[in-house]
């Protein structure tokens, strides 16, 4: 009821000609909290367990260990591991109720068509459907395909990925985290990624070079160096949002 309810609302704010953000009619696979102002996954089980994990250990050792560090060694080791807490938790709900970078829908809605193979006609079955044309952008030296995708309708930017938990396209996506209830930037792990963002290079553009092997095209996106790589994954600017636009 409560759904139907606000299904209404937006008719009626529509019909009225009254502005309506986009995040009250979005159709991806999310949920919106606060106006807008907070964007996360519907997959809450693993995030729960996460937070748990968490929470549980870190008031087991301020409800039992604590009160002995606090008087027997230094207030120093309890009041440093609440700094980290306070650090790890916010950083946790940071990551989870922030919006990844999802691309807004609809932009190519009528894409330009390859003309289908010829078929047999005596065939029982339809002529297949022509695909949406590829089209080329220019990355430095190097020529970068884009991919139409059905479901956002739009030509995916370079290092775009659709998520099938979120249903979206997300710009500079690396993965989907179940842990953290969203779409993960490069820097989110420590080791493997670290490795990754010394070569700018995303989680799926690795599985993709490791499948593809000798054929593989070198990385357009390389900016020559460690450092340079790493400033360009670590220092960029703020995902722009698209969800709380108003129409």
């Amino acid at each position: 009821m409560a759904n139907s309810h606000h299904g209404h609302e937006e008719d009626d704010s529509l019909q009225q000609g009254k502005p309506i953000r986009n995040y009250k009619i979005f159709p991806g696979q999310n949920i919106f909290l606060c106006g807008g102002r907070i964007m996360t996954s519907r997959d809450f089980p693993a995030f729960i367990v996460a937070i748990m994990l968490l929470l549980v250990p870190t008031g087991l050792f301020h409800g039992f260990a604590s009160p002995y560090l606090w008087n027997r060694l230094s207030p120093a080791v309890p009041i440093i591991q609440a700094y980290l807490f306070i650090i790890t938790f916010s950083s946790m709900l940071k990551t989870s109720w922030t919006d990844p970078g999802v691309l807004p829908r609809g932009i190519d809605g009528d894409p330009p068509v390859d003309t289908p193979m010829s078929f047999d006609n005596s065939a029982s079955f339809y002529p297949p459907r022509g695909l949406p044309r590829l089209k080329e952008v220019q990355v430095g030296m190097y020529t970068v395909r884009l991919k139409y995708c059905d479901t956002c309708k739009i030509y995916r930017p370079p290092r775009c990925s659709h998520c099938r938990q979120c249903d979206n396209c997300v710009e500079d996506e690396d993965h989907h985290c179940i842990w953290l209830n969203n779409c993960i930037a490069v820097g989110a792990l420590a080791s493997y990624h670290f490795w990754l963002a010394t070569k700018n290079r995303t989680t799926h553009e690795q599985l993709s070079a490791s499948m593809m092997g000798p054929h593989l095209v070198e990385n357009p996106y390389d900016r020559g160096s460690i450092f340079a790589n790493c400033v360009a994954v670590f220092c960029r600017p703020p995902t722009r949002r698209y969800d709380n636009v108003v129409f």
